[in-house]
């Protein structure tokens, strides 16, 4: 099985997980800030292992339509450059939230009130995933955050790399975006196009990975 149907897989397992338990968790009204994945069968471990972090006010997600494409953004809550792409990661969601699943990766050991933090901060109001041992990073040989994928329903990778060409090198960044790679992603595959531009060099904080 490809390590992108495997994410796949995971994520709408995440959803339908989600999705049942919402009901009672609605009427208890007790909320944990990281809730348990009970991930289907077929999943590797590697996977399984990885927890979702909802937002305080227990939002449920909406059932994942596999149908749709999905867009995964890799940040880092310490990260300069994932803080300062906190209004350009809202406005793409503002956009394309009907057609697009977006869901932010935390890898790392980030606490989780770390990240329920840099969401409250940056009002970002898509589901921020913790990938505290990196098992989604290592699926998708991640390196950097910010760094973006955008996968189509049939789990291919249609893009990877960075938001736009904003940052250029570390601590150094253009006055004005000219190339705004992730977005003309997202336009082409739902115009039914090929995406023109299909990897960029993602420019950010280094993702580390431990032995």
């Amino acid at each position: 099985m490809s390590r992108v149907l495997l994410i796949l897989l995971f994520i709408n397992t995440l959803c339908h997980s989600q999705e049942k338990s919402s009901m009672d968790s609605l009427h208890s009204m007790h909320f944990s800030p990281t809730s348990p994945v009970h991930p289907a069968s077929d999943i590797n471990d590697s996977i399984n292992r990885v927890q979702q972090v909802n937002r305080e006010d227990f939002s449920i997600l909406k059932e994942n339509n596999i149908d749709k494409p999905m867009v995964l953004i890799f940040l880092g809550s310490d990260c300069p450059i994932s803080q300062k792409y906190g209004n350009t990661i809202r406005n793409l969601y503002a956009l394309y939230k009907d057609s697009v699943n977006f869901y932010g990766i935390f890898p790392e050991n980030f606490k989780d009130s770390e990240i329920i933090d840099f969401k409250k901060i940056y009002q970002i109001e898509f589901d921020l995933i913790s990938d505290k041992n990196n098992e989604l990073a290592k699926q998708l040989k991640a390196s950097h955050t910010p760094q973006t994928y955008l996968i189509n329903p049939s789990g291919k990778v249609l893009y990877q790399g960075a938001i736009d060409n904003w940052f250029y090198a570390l601590g150094k960044n253009r006055r004005q975006v000219t190339k705004h790679y992730l977005e003309n992603a997202i336009k082409s595959v739902l115009q039914g196009t090929p995406v023109k531009v299909t990897y960029t060099q993602a420019i950010g904080c280094f993702i580390e990975y431990k032995d």
